[in-house]
């Protein structure tokens, strides 16, 4: 059953019939554990990014999906090492190779996701901080609130506002599309 290429294992199907190395076995299970935790908390992460509100929130997730991606990488590439030593089939090691190659991009599509949040974010305290130095610059000229000219341009600061938030919302609900689509 072994014949000149070893031990057969299926690679990524669940059937341990095949698997002979209790070595292999071992690897391969903790592959999948790193890589079941590094899965849920990219979609912690992912719910978190729905608010920019959750700033603190996700910073502290991305750090911790970056631990568990160095632990997943790092079991995954002592997965398909492992078998290459035990001299498995070709296919086999590739079907080993893609699986770490799968998370790599996963990791990348998050990271590019977190660039985003963390630029949408940026984008609204800019416009946070031009409101109010806008209300802070009417007021040093001595406008009052009752002012006609200060309504209308704390008016139009707001729509501004708004319409620039608006626009980003827009723009996280696309990258939040094509980043859920990328997880399945």
């Amino acid at each position: 059953e072994g014949g000149a290429e070893g031990p057969k294992i299926v690679a990524g199907n669940e059937d341990v019939e095949g698997i002979v190395s209790e070595e292999l076995l071992k690897k391969k299970r903790s592959r999948a554990g790193y890589e079941s935790h590094f899965t849920k908390l990219l979609r912690d992460l992912e719910r978190l990014m729905d608010d920019e509100s959750n700033f603190k929130e996700v910073t502290a997730a991305m750090e911790g999906v970056e631990t568990a991606f160095q632990s997943c990488i790092k079991s995954s590439e002592e997965f398909c090492e492992a078998l290459v030593a035990a001299k498995q089939s070709e296919a086999d090691i590739k079907e080993a190779e893609r699986k770490c190659l799968e998370i790599l991009d996963r990791k990348a599509s998050s990271d590019r996701r977190y660039g985003q949040y963390l630029r949408h974010c940026n984008t609204l305290s800019e416009k946070n901080s031009a409101l109010a130095a806008l209300e802070e610059r009417a007021s040093q000229r001595g406008l009052h609130k009752t002012s006609s000219r200060h309504r209308r341009e704390v008016r139009l600061a707001r729509l501004r506002a708004r319409q620039a938030e608006e626009e980003a919302k827009l723009e996280m609900s696309l990258v939040q599309a094509v980043w859920r689509s990328c997880l399945t």
